[in-house]
């Protein structure tokens, strides 16, 4: 019988081995990322992981986590406001001033929608000073895609309404249709200057209408509205002025033999005084037929107004009054066409 023979390593061999196996190691431990190193982001340069072309990023700086990301996430909307009014200064110097307010409005609100998508992508402490910092982030397409969306929403509803103002044999029917495309058309002005910020390109979606054109069209059709003003009860000549200068700035043109007629009837009360005050409340009612006498629609607009004489607290109801016809005549007029739609 042979005798076995055991194998033995070398243990040269074996030393080298190990001495491989921990350079290995090592290497490898050197060559990943240092969780305590400070990232670019920091000082203002490009995140590795969230590259400008796809996020928009804000950072911010704390004594406390939560505030550094309260300061990330304010740093990240302040920037995307700012950029969001340069691109959409024009939206909102609308006909000399109209609805401006709204324009802004809407912008403001879409700007906290868009902003509802940040989240906080990474934080990290510096070890020497103990501020804790944060990196805000929004991820541009998935924004972009949703206002393209929206803006598909509306340029299908702007055609709509197009479509049955060129359909439309009513004349206020028709000045209604094209009152909101423009309004959706103003609303898609605003998603775009949204887009051309959240874009990577900075290109948003061209529209198949311009908001000029569509303005243009909406006076023309309102100027070849014919109304003719009748105004009674309480007041009837001030109210009878305040009517035809009203329908006169609306765009309307006011006719003895309009294709329609609108009557305001004023109903004043006078309440007395009450704790040194005299009041009076006053209600004016609205209505509009067309040529052959039928009634399309009522509104009524109610004022109350108070001094310390009775003269002027008369006054006061009638001039709240009439800056409300001033205000309102021309959507309360569309609404008795359209019936609110």
């Amino acid at each position: 019988m042979g005798t076995k023979r055991r194998s033995r390593l070398n243990p040269a061999r074996v030393s080298g081995w190990s001495l491989a196996l921990l350079l290995s190691v090592v290497a490898g431990c050197a060559s990943g990322p240092d969780p305590q190193a400070r990232p670019g982001w920091v000082d203002g340069g490009e995140p590795a992981d969230y590259p400008r072309e796809a996020y928009l990023t804000g950072t911010g700086r704390a004594d406390s986590l939560a505030a550094a990301r309260d300061r990330a996430r304010a740093e990240l909307a302040r920037s995307f406001r700012v950029r969001v009014e340069s691109e959409s200064r024009d939206v909102t110097r609308l006909e000399a001033g109209e609805l401006e307010q709204e324009a802004e409005s809407r912008i403001r609100t879409r700007s906290e929608e868009v902003l509802t998508g940040v989240t906080i992508a990474e934080t990290w402490r510096a070890p020497e000073e103990g501020a804790y910092h944060a990196l805000a982030v929004l991820d541009r397409n998935r924004a972009a895609l949703r206002l393209r969306r929206e803006i598909g929403d509306l340029d299908r509803a702007i055609r709509r309404h197009v479509e049955a103002a060129e359909a439309a044999r009513d004349s206020l029917e028709r000045v209604a249709a094209l009152g909101r495309a423009l309004e959706r058309q103003r609303a898609r002005e605003g998603l775009q200057a949204h887009l051309r910020v959240v874009g990577a390109t900075g290109r948003g979606v061209d529209s198949p209408w311009s908001t000029a054109e569509l303005a243009a069209r909406h006076r023309e059709a309102l100027a070849a509205v014919t109304l003719t003003p009748v105004a009674t009860g309480d007041e009837a000549a001030r109210m009878d002025a305040a009517l035809r200068g009203a329908l006169g700035n609306a765009g309307f043109t006011t006719s003895a033999d309009g294709e329609y007629t609108l009557r305001a009837e004023l109903v004043l009360t006078d309440r007395g005084r009450r704790e040194g005050w005299h009041w009076y409340e006053g209600r004016l009612g609205l209505s509009l037929a067309d040529a052959a006498g039928e009634v399309r629609g009522r509104a009524t607009l109610s004022e109350r107004a108070a001094a310390t004489d009775e003269p002027t607290a008369r006054q006061r109801l009638l001039d709240k009054l009439a800056e409300r016809l001033e205000a309102e005549v021309r959507p309360r007029v569309l609404e008795m066409v359209t019936g609110g739609e």
